[in-house]
């Protein structure tokens, strides 16, 4: 069956009165950036969560967070993705966490946090490295910075893209003498693959002499393979060459 035909039949199934064919069609035509029968659909879907129908609050959530036929709410659409998040509906953790983030309350971080730390629990790994974000975010390393750790580990294990990069970042962070040594030690593999992001904190280690012993020569590498990988980061570097190349100097002398 192709799309053509496969969108047909949901529409049938919609109009049949079909609240899961209605969330199908929402996510294929919203992806697609498709309008055309999106409006019926829509239809469909708030009636459906006026009768307390959570795939279809988690596709309602999505449209208010996006403002898709219906006005920006995201305080709604929090409240609707918590509905589909506690229902277990497939899916609405990636979009539950992501609101969460973007409201960036105290009270939404709390939330995101223990989303996270379940999430895990339930052997979802990569959901961990929402707990390490808002640690960075808010900084609070003194009651946050163990479990945070201890969830990228676990995501690291499980080859989960992008934990190591997060875990390097939440050790520079940190900014204790042991926690920069773990960072450097951490970035190797990131740093042998070009990672970017984190060629520049292993640059800043050896500018600043944290963790590493200061080597400004070795700081420049860093910052050069950084903007080899990535020219657009040539501005955001700029402060950083003039400071190791004024320490070069200096050291030199």
């Amino acid at each position: 069956m192709d799309v053509g035909t496969g969108t047909a039949c949901m529409l049938e199934a919609m109009r049949e009165g079909s609240k899961d064919a209605a969330c199908f069609l929402y996510w294929i035509l919203s992806e697609e950036g498709r309008t055309e029968r999106m409006s019926d659909v829509m239809d469909a879907i708030d009636q459906s969560v006026g009768e307390g129908h959570p795939m279809s609050m988690l596709c309602m959530a999505d449209a208010l967070s996006k403002g898709v036929l219906v006005e920006l709410n995201e305080e709604k659409a929090i409240g609707y993705a918590r509905v589909a998040y506690r229902s277990l509906v497939s899916g609405s953790e990636a979009i539950f966490t992501k609101l969460l983030w973007k409201a960036g309350t105290d009270e939404m971080l709390d939330e995101l946090m223990a989303v996270s730390q379940e999430q895990v629990s339930r052997g979802n790994l990569k959901e961990g490295i929402w707990y390490a974000r808002v640690v960075i975010r808010r900084k609070d390393f003194e009651n946050g910075f163990e479990e945070a750790l201890s969830l990228l580990d676990k995501a690291i294990e499980a080859r989960v893209i992008g934990a190591r990069a997060y875990k390097v970042r939440l050790l520079w962070e940190e900014g204790s003498e042991d926690s920069c040594r773990e960072m450097v030690k951490a970035a190797r593999p990131l740093v042998n693959n070009k990672h970017d992001r984190t060629m520049i904190l292993v640059g800043k280690a050896y500018l600043y002499g944290k963790g590493v012993k200061k080597d400004p020569s070795k700081a420049l590498k860093m910052f050069e393979e950084a903007e080899k990988k990535n020219p657009e980061l040539k501005k955001e570097l700029e402060p950083l060459y003039r400071k190791a190349r004024a320490s070069k100097d200096k050291q030199s002398m």
